[in-house]
């Protein structure tokens, strides 16, 4: 399947019901490969602010902010994920997120 009919796919998929986070997400990051990045982050910030129990969005949230210069929300975006990581018990997650965080901090 080609990155476009993926893309119409997913958007089929939330056209039937626009809270799938994992379609939204999906699609954001098909976004991403495609370089629209703002349409990627109006996804991300969507799944961020209806559904912030779904833990695979903060990684790739923080690190769209980090490449638009967004340090500051960068971090703030890594650290809420962590949070969320913990309570879930999701361990690989968390690592993930620190050292993304770890590693913005020290530039």
């Amino acid at each position: 399947m080609n990155q476009q009919t993926r893309i119409e796919m997913l958007n089929s998929y939330l056209a039937e019901d626009p809270s799938d986070s994992f379609s939204r997400y999906a699609l954001a990051l098909e976004l991403i490969k495609l370089s629209n990045l703002e349409e990627a982050m109006n996804h991300l910030i969507f799944i961020n602010q209806n559904d912030p129990s779904y833990l695979p969005n903060y990684y790739h949230y923080g690190k769209l902010l980090e490449q638009s210069g967004r340090k500051s929300e960068a971090l703030a975006i890594y650290q809420e994920g962590e949070t969320v990581a913990r309570i879930q018990k999701n361990a690989h997650t968390l690592n993930e997120l620190t050292n993304a965080r770890e590693a913005l901090e020290d530039l």
